[in-house]
């Protein structure tokens, strides 16, 4: 079955949509793999601004209101439908909302999917922060986690809290910490909004970075960001690294 894989997040700030782009970079660049790519809040459309042109299929569609999610999810299936047989994964990067708009209907879009012999996976970053703990763990209970098999929710370690991985792992076996990035190699990154990691790391590329110490950087941490992933891509990544 292909799969669907939601980079989910309750707070802003959390890391969601790195990693979705991490995802993106991996499938598309180091596991030969075609994708379709949705951003949930067209406000930050980071993840289809730096891989849209490289991917089979693209969109932005508004899953941040809840007053809007059944419209919104509808549309979002919708979109799943028409590309899902010319790829061979979907990224969606949710917004910071999404338990309020996409957990609430997560027995719809399992339902959906699973007619459409779609296999829906999720990677969750968490929040140290108490309410998004909490609506993390009602995910994992009774939302979009708790209705995949291949799930992941990571402890960003930027947020430099010691204690969350194992606050996570008490909730959800399949955690781990995700690895941060030095804050000038993340700025560099974010300046090149639309070059992907890949490219900016890929020393005879003509969008690669000048430095090469940046670009040893950016190498190591998406290798080893896909190292950490591996519970949802290990099975897509076929030969690559």
């Amino acid at each position: 079955m292909k799969p669907v894989i939601f980079s989910h997040g309750e707070k802003g700030g959390v890391g969601k949509s790195t990693v979705a782009a991490l995802m993106c970079d991996a499938l598309i660049f180091r596991g030969e793999k075609r994708i379709a790519i949705v951003d949930g809040d067209g406000t930050t459309d980071d993840v289809t601004r730096r891989y849209g042109a490289h991917a089979a299929s693209s969109a932005i569609i508004g899953l941040a209101d809840p007053s809007e999610k059944e419209r919104a999810i509808n549309k979002l299936v919708d979109y799943i439908e028409q590309v899902h047989l010319d790829v061979d994964a979907i990224v969606v990067n949710l917004p910071a909302t999404a338990s309020e708009t996409v957990d609430p209907e997560a027995e719809i879009i399992r339902h959906a999917l699973e007619d459409l012999d779609l296999e829906l996976r999720i990677v969750y970053s968490a929040s140290n922060n108490t309410v998004a703990f909490e609506a993390l763990k009602q995910s994992f209970e009774n939302g979009l986690a708790q209705a995949c098999e291949k799930r992941l929710a990571l402890a960003p370690a930027f947020l430099r809290d010691d204690g969350l991985l194992e606050r996570l792992k008490k909730v959800v076996p399949d955690a781990a910490e995700f690895e941060r990035l030095p804050a000038d190699t993340y700025a560099l990154i974010q300046q090149h909004a639309t070059i992907p990691m890949y490219h900016l790391a890929l020393g005879n590329h003509p969008d690669a970075l000048k430095s090469p110490i940046q670009r040893i950087r950016i190498s190591g941490w998406t290798q080893r960001g896909i190292k950490t992933l591996a519970p949802v891509l290990e099975d897509l990544m076929g030969g690559g690294e």
